[in-house]
């Protein structure tokens, strides 16, 4: 054994986590339905038959930016399990310097 433990994907536990994140924030439930199925395409196009918790986070992380950059920094701040305000104020950097990059395309 290598130590990792094994759980089946739950669509319903995706929900609930992001719409943790989402709450009280402005987003239609279509919207989230909409990542939700982006997120369920790109595991099912992976070769892999088992993806970790990481990689799910990537792209749970990747769609919440696109909703909601207060939802983003939710869900970013258990994922990279945030301790200090430091750590905010780096990961408001960060996604600034993103959204900064995408809005220039």
């Amino acid at each position: 054994k290598d130590g990792l433990t094994r759980v089946p994907y739950s669509q319903e536990k995706l929900r609930n986590s992001m719409q943790l994140a989402l709450r009280k924030r402005p987003v239609k439930v279509d919207l989230l339905e909409e990542a939700i199925d982006r997120i369920e395409r790109n595991l099912k196009l992976r070769k892999e038959k088992e993806i970790s918790t990481k990689e799910v986070g990537k792209l749970v992380m990747g769609e919440l930016r696109k909703l909601d950059s207060v939802a983003y920094l939710r869900f970013a701040s258990v994922y990279f399990n945030y301790s200090k305000p430091e750590d905010f104020t780096e990961a408001l950097k960060k996604l600034g310097d993103v959204l900064e990059r995408e809005k220039s395309k």
